[in-house]
């Protein structure tokens, strides 16, 4: 997440009707608001881009971590423990919130201002907790939705963020959702409710190209090559209009293919691609 704090985010809520996929209008704008400063890396990945291709104002939604906090004096309850113990983010270092507090619901709700970007609130920080939370995914996403639907009852909208293929009941209850856990066409069952924003890294011809593939209503997508060739980064913003999708995806024996106005889409297993 530390890609998109203060940065032109590529995505939007503005939602489409129908499948049209023009390239150069995949990537819809939202700006997240944060505390911190985009660093120059972050800036030459996204400023341009953002400068160039939306140039009008764009919404803004607020960043507010949804299942972590640096602060250490909130309410007991408000944490999560182990035997007795608070659990802690070993990665990022911060403390592990307990989403099924009636407490730390409404912290979240008051920081939210309207427009809610929930940070962490998929599954996919699990495996980051210290001593080791004993919850099934099933429990985490259980509890994620209370504190979801407590944020959407006081009149707030909610993006979760880190959605992964195992808590996809969590863009249900929104209404939406954002994910880093798109990884080509193995993971095409997270655009199954729509309204999905994939943020993807590396190998971004192919990640656009599967993206394709399964994209529905309201799905938008971007994504930063980390590797050897950022340019591959712009090069689908400069491609010619897909235009509407004539059909859906049809099953091949190396993966999928799909039809649209500007031509065939096809993506592959193992990573082989084809965009018109």
């Amino acid at each position: 997440m530390k890609l998109r704090i203060l940065i032109a985010f590529l995505l939007s809520l503005v939602f489409v009707s129908s499948a049209n996929a023009d390239v150069t209008k995949l990537w819809a704008p939202m700006q997240l608001n944060n505390r911190a400063n985009p660093t120059a890396l972050q800036l030459a990945r996204f400023g341009s881009r953002v400068v160039s291709t939306h140039p009008l104002a764009v919404p803004t939604w607020q960043y507010v971590k949804a299942s972590r906090s640096p602060k250490s004096n909130w309410p007991e309850k408000w944490y999560l423990h182990q035997n007795g113990v608070r659990i802690k983010d070993f990665v990022y270092h911060m403390w592990v919130m307990n989403p099924n507090s009636l407490g730390w619901q409404k912290q979240v709700a008051a920081t939210c201002l309207g427009k809610c970007f929930l940070d962490g609130a998929g599954d996919v920080g699990l495996g980051r907790t210290t001593p080791k939370l004993q919850w099934t995914t099933d429990q985490w996403v259980a509890a994620m939705i209370r504190e979801i639907d407590y944020v959407r009852s006081t009149g707030d909208k909610v993006i979760p963020n880190s959605v992964g293929v195992h808590s996809l009941a969590e863009i249900d209850a929104a209404g939406r959702g954002s994910t880093e856990q798109f990884h080509g066409i193995k993971h095409l069952n997270i655009l199954t409710y729509g309204r999905v924003w994939v943020v993807a890294y590396d190998h971004c011809a192919y990640q656009l190209a599967s993206f394709l593939i399964g994209r529905g209503r309201g799905d938008y997508f971007e994504c930063t090559a980390v590797g050897a060739d950022p340019s591959v980064v712009t090069a689908p913003m400069n491609g010619p209009s897909i235009g509407k999708a004539l059909g859906p995806a049809v099953p091949t024996a190396t993966g999928y293919t799909r039809l649209f106005q500007g031509g065939k889409v096809t993506a592959n297993y193992d990573g082989t691609y084809v965009l018109p």
